[in-house]
């Protein structure tokens, strides 16, 4: 076999392989690429007054259908009551709470689901 036999076939074994690589890409960028990966959302929003007294209402919005947690943790995070814990479609959502079950204080209200948490601070005055 002469040496300049090995080289031809050396070409063309490298061209072949550089074609099946760009095709293999192409597929990739048209077609593995578009796939979007989702993670679902939550929102927490502010109380309508950082000093809660007796009845409150939790405003949580989510992207996609999840399982969230709500809960009431003191200023260590160390959760103290958990309101809801359950699967919840996407939507906006009103979740009640009566401040009565808590001693006067300061407290963090928090939302979590599996990838996510958000904690806000507030004020319990009931007397």
């Amino acid at each position: 076999m002469s040496i300049h036999y090995q080289i031809g076939i050396t070409a063309v074994l490298l061209t072949t392989g550089i074609i099946i690589l760009g095709v293999l890409y192409r597929y990739y960028i048209r077609n593995v690429w578009k796939t979007k990966v989702y993670i679902p959302s939550i929102i927490l929003h502010n109380l309508e007054n950082s000093v809660a007294i007796g009845d409150i209402l939790f405003h949580i919005e989510l992207s996609a259908k999840q399982n969230i947690v709500l809960e009431i943790a003191n200023t260590n995070f160390d959760s103290l009551k958990i309101i809801l814990n359950e699967d919840r479609e996407s939507g906006a959502y009103g979740v009640p709470f009566n401040t009565r079950e808590l001693p006067n204080g300061d407290y963090f209200y928090r939302l979590k689901n599996k990838t996510h948490q958000i904690a806000k601070k507030f004020t319990v005055k009931n007397n």
